[in-house]
């Protein structure tokens, strides 16, 4: 369905880029309104993200052949590097939209 290319860079980069401005937007719904609102929501968008891109890059070994065991070889912790390797695409449009949050605020002025 996808060439080598288009999963291995193409797919990847777009989700880990669409994640990184959809989660913070999603949190900030579930947090309070506030500077120290945006700060926590920041830090747990952060972990978030690691653990969902962590996910996508496993997912994508999985799609592309890799077998659970082969998975369970590898580890975790080299899942979450992969992850945070990913902060290259997903933490510009993370900051992007966490600094777009208080433009919808109605009880706290920034």
């Amino acid at each position: 369905m996808f060439s080598d290319f288009g999963l291995g860079l193409i797919v990847p980069a777009v989700i880990l880029s669409l994640m990184g401005w959809f989660v913070p937007k999603w949190l900030g719904t579930k947090f309070a309104e506030g500077v120290s609102q945006l700060v926590a929501v920041a830090v747990v968008a952060t972990f978030v993200l690691f653990l969902l891109g962590g996910a996508l890059f496993a997912g994508l070994y999985l799609v592309q052949g890799a077998k659970v065991t082969d998975l369970a070889t590898l580890g975790v912790g080299y899942f979450l590097a992969l992850g945070g390797m990913g902060a290259l695409l997903w933490a510009p449009f993370m900051i992007l939209s966490i600094i777009g949050l208080p433009k919808s605020w109605v009880e706290q002025t920034w």
